[in-house]
């Protein structure tokens, strides 16, 4: 294949692809449909951090929330509680004890102790306007023109 010279410049220009790059117009619709909600959590964690400002992320964000996962708005991390283990103190406020949180440095889950305060965890994304779209999007296989 041969690809235009890119300029300094133009790099953020759209760039044509050749047809040989373009699997999805010959599988595109024979792939099965991508099912978010039967994803593994670690994977909805990825697709959170990789695609920034996209609807994916607020997918991805409900899913999470869903799950059990806080977004936590100050330290910027998801956390859980540990599985099979309730919060040792808890008031209207705040509730403190064992959770899981995710770690973007090194990409796994860690637990710790925690006191978590309610009004610094995120609420679910709202994404209930674009429902049905999303719905669509996610449970049947995309197509390019």
């Amino acid at each position: 294949p041969s690809f235009p010279p890119a300029e300094a410049s133009s790099l953020l220009d759209p760039h044509p692809v050749p047809d040989e790059y373009m699997v999805a117009k010959v599988i595109g619709g024979k792939l099965p449909a991508i099912k978010l909600p039967n994803c593994h959590t670690d994977l909805l964690l990825f697709l959170f951090y990789a695609w920034q400002e996209d609807t994916t992320q607020l997918v991805a964000a409900s899913l999470l929330f869903e799950r059990g996962w806080r977004y936590h708005t100050v330290d910027k991390v998801w956390l859980a509680r540990w599985p099979g283990v309730t919060p040792e103190k808890k008031t209207t406020d705040w509730e403190e004890g064992l959770y899981q949180y995710f770690d973007v440095k090194v990409w796994r889950r860690i637990p710790g102790w925690f006191r978590l305060n309610y009004v610094q965890l995120a609420e679910k994304t709202s994404i209930l306007e674009q429902e049905a779209s999303l719905q669509a999007l996610y449970t049947r296989p995309m197509r390019t023109a």
